[in-house]
């Protein structure tokens, strides 16, 4: 089934579904003009944004009918935010998408192909669940992207400095003494909180918010790590 927001599309209309295609994503690279010789410096590769095509087929000869689930696939796919989107062919897997173009029918042909498209900034699949490791025992990345996660250190007791290093490298340190209470070092929008409190101005100058790259790591420090794989 094609899921948006936990909502199956399937479970809206009565829609024979023909085909899902999903792009490949965009390669986006950057070059800066080279100042003293002939052509442009490379800079760095990415990905872009990638798309989502869903062919669909309503095959409901009724006009009243016809616009009615017509009305129930637009409401069902608009959101003005993104929303996770789940497809048959990436099982226990989401991207985050927003639609980009709604069906457009003709009054006549009832027998007509229907297209949804959806666009996903960011172009990976996630898991859907989380994994668990805890810090201090290595664990494997699979997929093909950095992983979405975050680290959490439950203190039954104050805590002072709290750090957690990856692989000996990159390091996350706060400055200071620490009230009892949950931690919550977010890697991907690379904040720090405690009992959902922000603890930003104590994290130190030399700190360093890692990633979690395809890979065998370690994580020093107290706490779990929960992390979704990414796919392409």
């Amino acid at each position: 089934m094609v899921r948006l927001n936990g909502i199956a599309l399937e479970n809206i209309a009565p829609i024979k579904r023909n085909t899902i295609y999903v792009s490949p994503p965009k390669i986006k690279d950057t070059w800066i003009d080279n100042a003293i010789a002939h052509g442009a410096e490379f800079i760095r590769s990415r990905y872009d944004v990638r798309d989502i095509r869903i062919d669909i087929y309503l095959a409901i000869s009724n006009t009243e009918q016809r616009l009615h689930y017509i009305n129930l696939i637009n409401t069902w796919a608009t959101y003005s935010t993104l929303q996770a989107l789940e497809l048959p062919n990436m099982p226990g897997k989401y991207i985050m998408a927003k639609v980009s173009k709604l069906p457009d029918p003709s009054t006549r042909e009832w027998w007509e192909k229907l297209t949804l498209e959806f666009t996903a900034g960011d172009p990976f699949f996630l898991d859907y669940d989380y994994l668990v490791a805890p810090c201090g025992i290595p664990f494997e990345i699979y997929g093909n992207g950095a992983a979405s996660a975050y680290i959490q250190d439950v203190e039954a007791t104050s805590t002072t400095d709290p750090e957690w290093e990856l692989d000996s490298d990159k390091t996350i340190a706060l400055d200071g003494t620490f009230a009892a209470g949950t931690f919550k070092v977010d890697l991907d929008s690379k904040k720090v909180y405690l009992d959902d409190v922000s603890q930003m101005q104590y994290v130190t100058l030399q700190s360093r918010f890692f990633e979690l790259e395809p890979g065998i790591h370690t994580i020093a420090g107290s706490g779990t790590i929960f992390y979704k794989q990414r796919w392409l």
